[in-house]
């Protein structure tokens, strides 16, 4: 890696930290509102697959350790391996999609929202069958629909954000 790859992981893994304690409670439901698909989808659109994953395991281990980087600024292992974590698996599966996907979609700003949306709805649909398992209701399930225009405004920021890191030459290609 070099400096600028160096520095932009690091900075959007600061962007991931922040966006869980940033996070808005919905009433009535298990899961609040925040940016962390959008910050933790991205490293797929920038790093190939081992570097966007390494991301987010560092995001991980940083909560896991107790620095209030989840949702609603909570931390620790008992979080980490808690109800959300179909949330935590989901962010990990989302990379691996959105990488794979990449494959075959162009670089195009409606590709790029395509698959940011389907890499987001895994994380969403990953996280609600594990929370609804966890809480043994299929309400829950439910609820997962109320997610989906955020779900698509996220989509529509990222497209933009990977737009210009392509045209600023900061997406890293593996030769």
């Amino acid at each position: 890696m070099n400096t600028k790859q160096i520095a932009i992981f690091f900075i959007l893994l600061g962007l991931a930290c922040l966006s869980g304690p940033l996070s808005i409670p919905i009433p009535g439901t298990e899961v609040d509102i925040s940016l962390q698909t959008l910050f933790l989808v991205l490293p797929a659109f920038v790093f190939p697959l081992k570097k966007a994953l390494l991301l987010v395991l560092s995001y991980l281990f940083l909560g896991a350790l107790g620095l209030p980087v989840f949702s609603d600024g909570s931390s620790g292992i008992d979080v980490l391996l808690g109800p959300h974590i179909g949330f935590f698996i989901g962010f990990l599966i989302s990379n691996v999609v959105a990488s794979a996907l990449k494959v075959f979609l162009n670089n195009r700003f409606w590709s790029t929202f395509i698959n940011f949306s389907i890499s987001q709805f895994v994380t969403l649909i990953t996280g609600f069958i594990v929370l609804s398992i966890k809480q043994d209701s299929l309400h829950i399930m439910l609820e997962s629909l109320n997610f989906i225009p955020g779900l698509l405004v996220k989509s529509l920021i990222g497209s933009g954000v990977v737009g210009w890191l392509r045209v600023k030459n900061l997406i890293w290609h593996e030769h």
